[in-house]
């Protein structure tokens, strides 16, 4: 018929999107396509009756309750002629020839309220007929009966909540169940979620496979010694293979970068420990170079500080702050390994000099303190005090604060250290020259002792020309006097 023209140029429309769209909801491509032949063909199973008075839809009524509940009966061949006889009915309220109220009546007096099953058939009839009702309506009508029919289903409890906010496209959904501007808010946040976050795997629970191939990666990074010798071409052709390897598994074992970095970090520092001229840990190095200094320095950052950031900030009062936490564990092959990336230009001293421990602040008051108690113990020994007893006075109170202060591992005086170890003075004098600013860092132990093994270690040829020879003993090395591990002949390779 000509009325009918309209909806037959829709189904022409819509039929090659229903095969995908059929399946998402485990419709038959058969019955969907069906599904969009009603407003052609006619109704077969469920016919309505617009006009009928209460009397003749008593009638029908208990006629279609009879003929659904043999439907609902029947076999699993009888399921596609209960989903044509649902879906006539759905259609027949869109394009207003049954009410809303009369459709839900009948819907009530049958066990689709009770029956998962059939609840989940007429959900996957709701959303065939509501998306063609709703995405291409041939009038603005079609749209708002089919979202009262929903409305009144969740309203009637006809159909659980649940089921429709999971069957129904959004705009379907009754104000009820869901909110449509919180709904489509939430919506829109999980899709830019899911297409904007990248998966990265912190812990090796996460993902053991692709950390133990990390791990092998770098073990083997950090031990090319070939047996016999290869040649330097060798050498640096299967370190450039291995640095690509460790790279590249960043991006398909989905690991987290930072984490790469601090097990090649603490890799590097334990090849520093070895003996001169640590060739194994020059590999890591060149895997170190491969990554941002940005990035390398919030590393150092974090293990620095032992993955715990002071709270506030360091301008704040003190008797604003919280209690102060234990100080972070410190070895002193971390700050040579750290100095010796400093001295490459992997890491900003700039950035990193403002996260360690103490703060400028505190570290001034602290040689502050250790003064005054040096100006004092020298005013006690001018004067002579005949009055009083004078055994309840402290008389050794500046020794052991310049003992505290020469033992203390503060972190800016062992970077300092650390960095004199490495011979990079450059970024030595440069914290030397601020340390000076707050305190004495020559009273400082470590420092003390790196500036004393790094004259030795200039003077070294000198004293070993003028020393007499020993010939029942060997000669001993300039390492075998140092106090603690150096690194002096970096200097010498970056100068």
């Amino acid at each position: 018929p000509r009325a009918r023209q309209p909806h037959c140029a829709l189904c022409a429309r819509l039929v090659p999107a229903i095969a995908p769209l059929a399946g998402a909801h485990a419709l038959s491509v058969e019955w969907a396509y069906a599904g969009f032949a009603w407003m052609a063909l006619g109704y077969k199973l469920c016919v309505p009756r617009k006009l009928a008075d209460a009397a003749e839809w008593s009638a029908d009524l208990a006629e279609k309750v009879t003929v659904l509940g043999e439907l609902e009966k029947g076999r699993a061949d009888k399921v596609e002629d209960l989903q044509l006889f649902l879906a006539e009915m759905v259609w027949a309220v869109v394009r207003d020839e049954l009410s809303v109220a009369r459709a839900v009546e009948l819907i009530a007096k049958t066990s689709i309220a009770t029956r998962e099953p059939l609840q989940q058939i007429f959900a996957d009839v709701l959303w065939v007929v509501g998306f063609s009702a709703t995405e291409a309506p041939p009038s603005r009508e079609m749209r708002d009966i089919f979202y009262a029919l929903c409305a009144a289903l969740e309203r009637e409890a006809a159909m659980p909540r649940k089921l429709l906010a999971l069957s129904l496209e959004t705009e379907a959904v009754p104000p009820a169940v869901c909110q449509m501007a919180a709904l489509k808010k939430k919506h829109n946040q999980a899709k830019t979620k899911a297409r904007y976050t990248i998966t990265r795997y912190n812990l090796l629970r996460e993902h053991t496979e692709g950390f133990s191939k990390l791990v092998y990666l770098l073990e083997r990074l950090a031990s090319l010694d070939f047996e016999p010798r290869a040649a330097p071409e060798q050498l640096e052709q299967t370190e450039n293979v291995l640095a690509d390897d460790i790279v590249r598994l960043a991006g398909f074992g989905h690991l987290c970068p930072n984490r790469m970095l601090a097990m090649a970090l603490d890799i590097y520092e334990l090849r520093l420990r070895e003996q001169e001229p640590c060739l194994l840990a020059k590999p890591i190095l060149g895997l170190l170079q491969r990554f941002p200094p940005k990035r390398l320095t919030e590393v150092v950052v974090f293990q620095l500080l032992a993955h715990a950031p002071p709270a506030g900030g360091r301008d704040a009062p003190r008797a604003a702050q919280p209690p102060p936490p234990p100080a972070p564990p410190s070895r002193p092959t971390q700050f040579l390994a750290v100095a010796s990336l400093i001295q490459a230009g992997l890491v900003e001293l700039g950035t990193l000099w403002s996260y360690l421990d103490p703060g400028d602040a505190a570290l001034k008051a602290s040689h502050a303190d250790l003064m005054a108690k040096y100006e004092e113990e020298i005013s006690q020994l001018s004067k002579v005090d005949l009055g009083s007893s004078s055994s309840g006075k402290d008389r050794n109170s500046f020794g052991r604060a310049l003992q505290d202060f020469n033992q203390v591992g503060h972190q800016k005086l062992r970077l300092a250290a650390a960095l004199v170890s490495c011979n990079c003075w450059a970024a030595a004098h440069r914290t030397l020259l601020q340390l000076q600013k707050l305190c004495k860092p020559c009273l400082n132990n470590h420092i003390r002792s790196a500036l004393c093994d790094l004259l030795k270690w200039l003077i070294w040829p000198l004293v070993q020309r003028a020393s007499p020879p020993l010939h029942t003993a060997k000669k001993p090395v300039v390492e075998s006097t140092f106090g603690c591990t150096r690194r002096f002949s970096f200097g010498l390779a970056h100068s």
